[in-house]
């Protein structure tokens, strides 16, 4: 077990190393578990947060944190922040989310709670009617696509894809843009087998990925119109009405190439633009 923090302190029980608040200093799928303790409400971004989590966390997500619902509930959960933590010099922007707040976040990272828990009984019965009642809960997180393989499973299959379609022998210097490239675990496949200039892109703005892995964020379709030599487009094409793959001759130019893999076979039909 390890920590991290914005915030050192001098007395710790486990090392932790100091990072900047945004992006969690591991690569990704390579921990089982990530914790927010008690955390999400001192930060300005939760989501992006929880986001950095669902990059490195291989098997699930654990939450401990609190619901801004019911009576008084905004000033009772200041004062039990304040009274806490003012003492050790930590932030205190009061992002206290409701229950309607916290459910949106998860469906738009794709995480479902398979664990949530509302009583908790962390204080005396009298002090708990008050200061315990619904204002806390804990949480077990998983993405929703690693019940049936993880990141890795998922990389792994990636590079045996690449493998069978001959990226062994292509040149390693072309940019490539992977569309609809989801967890980014394509791109991590591509940067294992050599590939540097590697970018993605998705329809969704949740599915952004960090650099962890030297990979830089995935912007939406909207907002890349780069010439890429090489476009890599997976299985969610059939997703989209009129996938842009077919516009390629916009964004590639002439003499340069898309390969697409349709399904699960992993078949790919090469064509020039």
């Amino acid at each position: 077990m390890e920590g991290i923090d914005v915030l050192q302190r001098d007395k710790v029980r486990i090392p932790v190393q100091h990072f900047d608040g945004v992006t969690i200093p591991y690569k990704s799928a390579s921990l089982d578990v990530v914790m927010f303790i008690d955390v999400l409400h001192h930060t300005g971004d939760p989501v992006s947060l929880l986001r950095e989590a669902a990059r490195v966390a291989r098997k699930s997500i654990v939450i401990k944190d609190h619901l801004f619902d019911g009576l008084l509930a905004e000033s009772t959960l200041r004062f039990m922040d304040r009274i806490g933590n003012v003492r050790y010099g930590v932030a205190l922007p009061g992002n206290f989310w409701r229950l309607s707040q916290w459910q949106k976040a998860f469906r738009a990272l794709a995480l479902t709670p398979v664990e949530w828990r509302k009583e908790l009984g962390l204080y005396p019965k009298i002090l708990d009617l008050w200061f315990g009642r619904p204002l806390h809960f804990p949480a077990k997180l998983e993405a929703a696509y690693s019940r049936f393989e993880t990141s890795g499973q998922e990389i792994r299959k990636f590079i045996r894809r690449l493998r069978s379609m001959g990226a062994m022998s292509w040149d390693r210097n072309p940019a490539v843009v992977e569309l609809f490239c989801g967890r980014g675990n394509g791109l991590v496949a591509l940067s294992r087998l050599g590939f540097s200039q590697i970018e993605g892109v998705d329809l969704s703005p949740s599915h952004r990925f960090s650099s962890g892995d030297g990979i830089m964020g995935i912007p939406t379709m909207e907002e890349t119109d780069r010439p890429d030599r090489f476009v890599r487009a997976r299985h969610a094409c059939h997703a989209v009405p009129c996938a842009p793959v077919f516009d390629c001759g916009r964004t590639l130019g002439p003499d340069r190439y898309v390969g697409i893999y349709t399904g699960d076979a992993g078949a790919t039909i090469p064509f020039t633009c």
